[in-house]
This record gives C-alpha cells, structure tokens and sequence, in this order.
C-alpha cells in the first residue's frame, strides 16, 4: 500500500493512506478539480500532485523516501500518524519510530 506525506516548513503536516485520499485532501483543502481524469488547480490549469501541493507551500512524498533509511517496509507498518511536526510510524510488532524532517 502506497503512503505520502506533506511537509511545512520542515515539519510533517499531514499522512494519506493512498494517492486518491492525497487528490481528495487537494480537491478539498485548494479547491482543486478534477477534469477528464485530471488533476487541475481552482483555476483549470492541470498540474501534478506534487505541483499542486507546491504551489500551496507543501513538499508531497512518498512515506517510502523516508522509512527507508530506517530499515523500515510498508509491510512492517501498522499505522502512521503526526505528532508536533513528527512522523509517527507504529510497527505491526508495537514499537513506535519518531522521524523528523
């Protein structure tokens, strides 16, 4: 299962389990639209995930960029979550890792 992460001002802001549930934060939070399939910002331009999150001052990327380093697999986790600016990752074993930005 894919999982992202947006970061502001070198503090994580918010985890989305998939992309759709990130396009669907976009749609609501900067009134992005869908149109033919695609990604287009309030004022009908397309743009990316990650341009769109840019242009409202967010870094979009993958959970994976960062529990690599880690050791850590998608498989391995059973939640995530932020905390003051942390990411939170809760293995399925019960240990929790902190990581900062």
């Amino acid at each position: 299962m894919a999982r992202y992460v947006i970061i502001e001002n070198n503090l994580f802001h918010d985890s989305f389990l998939n992309f759709d549930e990130a396009q669907n934060h976009a749609m609501e939070i900067f009134e992005a639209k869908l149109i033919d399939d695609q990604l287009c910002d309030k004022h009908g331009n397309r743009k990316s995930m990650i341009e769109l999150f840019e242009d409202n001052r967010f870094d979009f990327q993958p959970l994976k960029s960062f529990i690599d380093q880690y050791g850590i697999t998608e498989n391995d986790i059973a939640n995530v979550h932020i905390e003051d600016g942390k990411l939170i990752v809760t293995l399925k074993n019960g240990n929790q890792k902190k990581i900062k930005y």
